[in-house]
């Protein structure tokens, strides 16, 4: 269900399920997946209801690893294990990642990174652009971005929007960043009741990376 990622996107969970059952196999025993994914392609689903694994991964695991693997969804994991170990379950905590879980669904589906361009590129500065195109109107979305070649140390970030919607609302752009290879630019609609409009994006952001003294602590630093 990745198929309409760009580049190598879809085949992240591929790649992913192939290492779990190699480590599985190579270190003779069972292993335990915890995901929040929620797409069909990992989840059996009857009639809307999710009834667990889909049987064929649970196949293809014993076949190629000869172990066992089980599947939790990360909430059901977290309940479980505080159940097991007899301590109380936090459901505001619960409710959360649930929360967490559906908004990274969503936003998944909602934006696509159409394509990210750079005017340098070293070990020290990376300035460039994201070009995001949005299929749906949203309040917030985050679009991730890659550093290549990786920075020296976790570089200072700045972003800003260069183009938008005509009818884009008033809005916050914020980074973030705690990698010397990718980094994430999130923007959010500043007006209650309304969401950020279908359309093409185009964000600008530098990366640079600053020798900080023995006392200091490398950060990312918030953008406007």
């Amino acid at each position: 269900m990745d198929d309409g990622k760009d580049e190598d996107r879809p085949y992240g969970d591929y790649y992913l399920w192939l290492q779990i059952l190699e480590h599985a196999k190579t270190a003779s025993c069972p292993v335990v997946l915890v995901t929040s994914e929620r797409k069909e392609d990992w989840w059996e689903e009857i009639s809307r209801k999710t009834t667990g694994p889909r049987p064929e991964l649970l196949r293809e695991a014993k076949e190629l690893s000869g172990q066992r693997i089980l599947i939790y969804q990360t909430e059901l994991f977290l309940e479980y294990a505080l159940r097991r170990f007899e301590q109380p379950v936090n459901k505001m905590a619960i409710d959360e990642i649930r929360a967490v879980s559906r908004w990274r669904t969503e936003f998944e589906i909602a934006v696509n990174l159409k394509e990210q361009s750079t005017t340098e590129a070293t070990e020290d500065k990376n300035f460039g652009t994201l070009n995001v195109e949005l299929t749906r109107p949203v309040r917030n979305f985050t679009v991730s971005g890659h550093l290549d070649p990786r920075m020296h140390i976790v570089p200072q970030l700045t972003a800003h929007l260069v183009k938008g919607p005509e009818s884009l609302p008033r809005h916050t752009v914020n980074v973030g960043t705690g990698t010397t290879h990718d980094f994430n630019i999130h923007i959010i609609c500043r007006e209650p009741g309304v969401s950020l409009p279908v359309g093409s994006y185009v964000f600008g952001y530098e990366a640079i990376c600053e020798t900080l003294g023995d006392d200091d602590e490398t950060e990312s630093a918030p953008g406007t």
